[in-house]
């Protein structure tokens, strides 16, 4: 199965090799849908988690075995409860 092609051209280059090289540049659209979910806003999220269900643990218990396993059990709470948000939140926008 190949993966659709993205052309791209430089409107209004002044250098005639540039724009022959820009034209005939094939990319695949998987890479610019890898591209795109990496420049998300939303990775911001990820040390923001791990330092509150970090944090939050510590609180709690004293080891760091016992810290660890709450951690991550509090971070799946926090990141399911934002998917959950998501959607309530993309369901409410394709009412609107």
């Amino acid at each position: 199965m190949k993966a659709a092609a993205c052309r791209f051209e430089a409107p209004n280059s002044q250098h005639p090799t540039l724009n022959s090289q820009l034209s005939t540049l094939n990319i695949p659209m998987d890479n610019l849908l890898l591209a795109a979910v990496g420049n998300s806003d939303m990775w911001y999220a990820l040390p923001l988690v791990i330092a509150v269900s970090l944090v939050y643990s510590a609180t709690r218990h004293e080891r760091m075995g016992p810290i660890l396993g709450h951690a991550l059990r509090i971070g799946v709470w926090i990141v399911g409860f934002m998917a959950m948000v998501f959607v309530v939140l993309l369901l409410i926008s394709w009412w609107l």
